[in-house]
């Protein structure tokens, strides 16, 4: 196993569970740069980003059962990954309503993914949701948050129209 100079194992693409479980294994991203993993990693704990959530869970390297995947283009990592996109977007599509839609935000070479999650009044929540590799956040739209009803409509509005010309 290599590890960088703390000692984090060199794991990047993760899928852990509880020792001893047989329940769903969860995937993320093991973070070795920052400063809250090097603290962690003192403690024998990892801090690994969720696949697809704005999420870090600190994981006890003990207490889990941790494969490390790699970086390995169409594995099993991206294969969930896929598989989750393709959930929300066919939600997206079936829904009549503002909440579940999904939406998307040029940026870079590929897009940031955003998930509708509540309306209150004239805001609307919305959260940041990692369905490409590259995991970019919208320089406006950061990890999500609450926003003016009225802009996150037209996103949404002009994506549901992208998707009736272009398909997908």
């Amino acid at each position: 196993m290599i590890k960088d100079k703390n000692g984090i194992p060199n794991w990047y693409q993760v899928k852990y569970r509880y020792n001893g479980s047989t329940g769903p294994w969860s995937y993320g991203i093991v973070d070795q740069y920052s400063k809250e993993a090097k603290q962690c990693w003192k403690s024998g704990d990892l801090v690994i980003e969720d696949a697809i959530l704005s999420r870090r869970y600190r994981v006890p390297k003990n207490g889990f059962e941790i494969r490390p995947l790699g970086f390995n283009i169409r594995g099993e990592y991206d294969k969930f990954v896929e598989k989750e996109f393709k959930k929300a977007l066919a939600h997206s599509k079936r829904t009549r309503c503002l909440v579940g839609k999904l939406f998307r935000m040029g940026v870079g070479d590929g897009y940031a993914f955003y998930v509708v999650k509540d309306i209150k009044k004239n805001q609307v929540e919305i959260e940041w949701r990692s369905y490409q590799g590259d995991r970019y956040y919208d320089q406006a739209l950061g990890g999500g948050g609450w926003f003016p009803k009225s802009m996150i409509l037209r996103l949404v509005r002009m994506e549901d129209a992208m998707r009736e010309i272009f398909g997908g």
